[in-house]
């Protein structure tokens, strides 16, 4: 190989990787932004189980959804199961009589939670 063909696919190349970084970079965005959109539907999903259990025994129900370690006793309390399977582990607990909270613990050791029932529900 010469050098001038050296040189026109080292070109190729780098015009290659200017549009691919860009582009890689918009969709880890995207992606990263989605992440918590999608987390928030899935903690909101509990509020219907935990109300219907609230009515039954008169208190929300607390535990775990840990799938990737078998702890799942949130689920077997109410019958929750969240809908993801990135890692997520989702943990509940009672605030009160009349709030709990959910937290997400994601894969990367970040966190989120949100008190229930929301304001909706009030």
């Amino acid at each position: 190989m010469s050098l001038k063909e050296l040189m026109v696919v080292a070109g190729i190349a780098i015009l290659l990787l200017l549009f691919l970084i860009p582009a890689i970079n918009i969709y880890e965005r995207a992606r990263n932004a989605a992440a918590p959109t999608v987390t928030v539907r899935v903690m909101d999903s509990i509020e219907s189980f935990q109300e219907r259990h609230r009515e039954k025994t008169g208190n929300y129900a607390e535990g775990r959804f840990d799938r990737m370690n078998g702890d799942e006793s949130i689920r077997e309390a109410i019958g929750w199961r969240p809908s993801t399977r990135d890692g997520t582990v989702y943990v509940v607990e009672s605030i009160s009589a009349s709030k709990y909270e959910v937290t997400a613990i994601f894969s990367d050791g970040n966190t989120m939670s949100r008190i229930y029932p929301s304001e909706e529900l009030e």
